[in-house]
């Protein structure tokens, strides 16, 4: 598998270095980016009906965009849960967001139901994922006792009830470092601290009876110094992470997996260069692997990873200025894209792309979502 991660990595930095040819070549044409600006919005209401776009297609570059479509299918094709960015934040707090994808739907605020759990004012809601199975959420909040600290908070779907994740290590109460993963059932989660051996790693905690056990580190193999963003992967016993040198996910940071028991940590997609990140993997049906790719003078875009050979292809060509990939069960493709014809102000809007790139929705239409906050369940 390292032979074959390496030879994806170098024909994404082949592909990359043509980011300014005509668009009209092969898939792995990468287009020039688009300039954005930060026109605000009005945030979206407690609970409104989800529209799509309207717009009657449009290209991206040179290339023609798949069909718009006017709805999801009549059963639902999964969840997906995302944080309104901050230029559209309501009074400073942070709202996070649920929607069950179906022909109709609703987006439901996920802040304004914990405010009915726990009515003091939150300064922060400023993260939320999702499990696997779609019945788990978790939100890292200053909720629920918290106060100025920030805490993991394990939610069933109906939201009828918070659980804190009340670990410590070393008699003190751990501190989170940035998005973090809960297994299905609720019972397991993986989260990124400062207290490991490097910069950033991994951790598991499992509950223990009425609380939480201590964490366990499982990235301690690493040869990198910055490991987070934690994804269970399908069959629940490992999760894929960003790692690299540089926090944020930035630079030459690549797409590693690990053991929930810790262990030898596995390169699946090294770093393309040191200015060029590939990141936020996500694991489809059939072992293949999405992620994007970013670099100062190209577009993000998605690519997809065929894990036992290592190539590599781009999702959609047509779609540039898109980041931040998670996989549903069903097979459709959750992202933030920044070039819908008419979004003229740059938002990153949350787009689901079909099975066989046979079309796309776009949920909210001029509502800007926070990148990397995207998480998909059943």
């Amino acid at each position: 598998m390292r032979r074959a991660a390496v030879a994806a990595a170098l024909l994404l930095v082949s592909a990359s270095c043509g980011g300014n040819q005509d668009a009209a070549g092969t898939d792995e044409t990468v287009a020039t980016t688009a300039a954005t600006t930060t026109t605000e919005a009005s945030d979206p209401s407690d609970e409104t009906t989800t529209t799509t776009s309207g717009d009657d297609g449009g290209e991206d570059g040179e290339l023609p965009l798949p069909p718009e479509l006017d709805s999801f299918p009549e059963q639902s094709i999964g969840t997906v849960v995302w944080r309104v960015s901050d230029r559209q934040e309501q009074e400073g707090t942070r709202h996070v967001f649920r929607a069950v994808l179906a022909s109709e739907f609703v987006t439901e605020d996920v802040t304004a139901a914990l405010d009915e759990l726990d009515p003091t004012p939150a300064e922060s809601d400023s993260s939320i994922t999702i499990s696997r199975d779609g019945q788990t959420l978790m939100v890292i909040t200053n909720r629920f006792g918290c106060d100025d600290v920030s805490c993991l908070a394990v939610l069933p779907s109906d939201l009828s009830d918070a659980d804190v994740v009340d670990a410590t290590q070393d008699g003190s109460p751990i501190t989170i470092d940035g998005p973090s993963a809960v297994a299905d059932g609720g019972e397991l989660v993986v989260v990124p601290l400062g207290t490991g051996p490097h910069e950033l790693d991994l951790f598991t905690i499992a509950r223990d009876g009425d609380g939480w056990g201590e964490p366990q580190l499982i990235t301690a193999e690493s040869e990198e110094e910055y490991n987070d963003a934690p994804r269970f992967t399908p069959a629940g016993g490992a999760v894929l992470f960003d790692c690299g040198s540089t926090p944020y996910s930035q630079g030459d940071t690549g797409i590693c997996e690990v053991s929930l028991d810790g262990g030898p940590v596995e390169v699946l997609v090294p770093a393309p260069a040191e200015d060029r990140s590939a990141k936020t993997g996500a694991y489809e049906a059939d072992a293949s692997l999405v992620f994007e790719s970013a670099a100062e003078d190209y577009d993000e875009v998605l690519w997809r990873m065929d894990t036992a050979t290592g190539e590599i292809v781009r999702v959609e060509p047509a779609f540039a200025n898109d980041n931040s990939p998670c996989v549903l069960p069903s097979g459709w493709i959750a992202s933030l894209w920044l070039r819908r014809p008419g979004n003229d102000e740059g938002y990153h809007e949350l787009r689901l792309l079909a099975p066989g790139n046979e079309g796309y929705v776009i949920i909210n239409p001029g509502i800007d979502v926070e990148d990397v906050s995207v998480g998909c369940g059943a």
